[in-house]
């Protein structure tokens, strides 16, 4: 879809306000020649420099292209090098160095990992597309455990409204001791010392409620109950700051 935009570049935040007319539109132009080479032909850009020595920029061409021109002459062209948040589409964050850690946040998540030999259990944030963390002992790096296997301390939420912890196990439901329906655990983490215990004792389908003991899929959270596959390296982890994920959605300043 095909479009348009207009924005401004003040004379205070222009990066190369001290040239002359002259040098300033070549280098302007070298810049904008430079952007639309770099991301696309069909991206249109003319410019204008204002008596008080404003620049005003108008930028045509398919939508997806237009917004990472404006942050890419934003990022060349400020002194700040940074997008402003009034010249960006609606629904999109400027792009910046907190941003992109607050978006890459976003694509990790919590897995549980075991090694075998040492008898080691833990947990670690890791990207999403790689699930990979080192044993400290042994130094071996493992995948980590499938959804399905992770056991810890869990989160259930019945339907009653009762919410409680306890030892869990994912697709394992346990009945809550409120109005005794089964629930399944919401999310499941580490087991830590110290944490609160009710007078309500383990109780699970798989150790029938609690009638056998101790529970055939839960002895001890800290336990190696199933050991972790070791990770094999395939060499195709991308070497920059970004994630493999969102590398190609990011440009490089220009030069």
């Amino acid at each position: 879809m095909a479009g348009n935009k207009t924005f401004y570049i003040s004379n205070e935040d222009f990066k190369y306000s001290e040239l002359s007319q002259e040098k300033k539109r070549g280098q302007i132009h070298t810049i904008c020649r430079a952007i639309k080479e770099n991301i696309g032909n069909d991206l249109n850009i003319e410019f204008s420099i204002e008596r008080n020595g404003t620049l005003r920029f108008s930028v045509y061409g398919p939508l997806t292209l237009i917004e990472k021109g404006i942050a890419l002459i934003q990022r060349r062209l400020r002194r700040d090098g940074l997008q402003k948040k009034r010249d960006l589409p609606e629904g999109i964050q400027a792009l910046t160095m907190e941003n992109l850690k607050r978006h890459n946040k976003t694509l990790e998540c919590r897995r549980q990992f075991t090694c075998g030999p040492c008898k080691e259990v833990w947990w670690r944030w890791v990207p999403s597309h790689k699930t990979v963390s080192r044993c400290h002992k042994c130094q071996v790096r493992y995948e980590a455990l499938p959804r399905e296997n992770e056991y810890g301390t869990g989160t259930y939420r019945c339907e009653c409204g009762n919410v409680f912890t306890g030892k869990a196990r994912h697709n394992v439901g346990a009945r809550c001791s409120q109005c005794g329906q089964m629930a399944y655990p919401s999310e499941i983490g580490p087991f830590r010392e110290g944490q609160r215990r009710t007078r309500h004792g383990h109780s699970c389908e798989a150790c029938n409620h609690g009638q056998i003991f101790p529970c055939p899929v839960f002895v001890n959270p800290n336990n190696v109950q199933i050991p972790s596959v070791p990770h094999v390296s395939t060499g195709s982890t991308c070497s920059t700051f970004l994630t493999q994920q969102t590398v190609s959605e990011y440009y490089q300043p220009i030069d």
